[in-house]
């Protein structure tokens, strides 16, 4: 899920804000409301902490976001970007998430990438995070059914059982992006290198080498 598409211009995005709510409540996250207003006031311009979550269903749910105001507060002090995520490492800076709640969420975030989910690579978690009429038995058979034959296209998921009213252009059968995690080895020295880069090779996004 791209979390840099929680906000287009300075405009709430409410079908990336009602995935990344629901994959926070999913994951039992404490305050999933409040985390998500945390990522959404991290790449907005404004200054004001955003107040009220607005989901795709129309629901709206009270929660407490977090602008330079509260950054400014802490020991060592800081601001608020106010622009997109360049990384996922940038979630460290964000109030609420703790390293133990990066470990659950990191696998299920990305910064690069349009809006689709694709349904032959996703995981049963973003699946999930979709739409709520997704539920894990949903999920899993979504997963059974692309072993046998991959999604030709986004259509197929509504003959999943309970998703015939599935909105299904919010889903693909392919990605414009993929992340490469290469290891290496000498001796008892490691390195790991993690590179996004375009479908077709053409062009690398992101590289880090730890």
């Amino acid at each position: 899920i791209n979390i840099n598409l929680l906000v287009q211009g300075d405009n709430p995005l409410p079908v990336t804000i009602g995935r990344v709510y629901r994959l926070f409540r999913n994951l039992d996250l404490d305050e999933p409301g409040d985390l998500t207003a945390a990522l959404i006031d991290w790449i907005d311009s404004g200054d004001d902490e955003y107040r009220i979550l607005r989901l795709p269903d129309e629901q709206d749910i009270n929660v407490t976001g977090a602008e330079t105001a509260y950054y400014e507060r802490l020991e060592n002090p800081y601001r608020a970007k106010n622009a997109p995520f360049d990384s996922l490492d940038e979630l460290t800076l964000v109030r609420g998430f703790t390293p133990e709640v990066l470990q659950k969420v990191a696998p299920y975030l990305a910064v690069f990438g349009n809006d689709k989910i694709n349904l032959n690579t996703a995981s049963a978690e973003v699946l999930m995070a979709a739409d709520d009429m997704i539920d894990r038995s949903a999920a899993e058979e979504i997963l059974s059914r692309r072993l046998d034959q991959p999604f030709e296209s986004p259509s197929e998921v509504t003959t999943i059982p309970r998703l015939d009213t599935l909105l299904h252009a919010n889903f693909a059968v392919k990605s414009s992006m993929f992340q490469i995690t290469a290891d290496a080895a000498v001796n008892d020295g490691t390195r790991r290198a993690v590179a996004v880069v375009s479908s077709d090779g053409r062009k690398v996004h992101y590289m880090k080498v730890d």
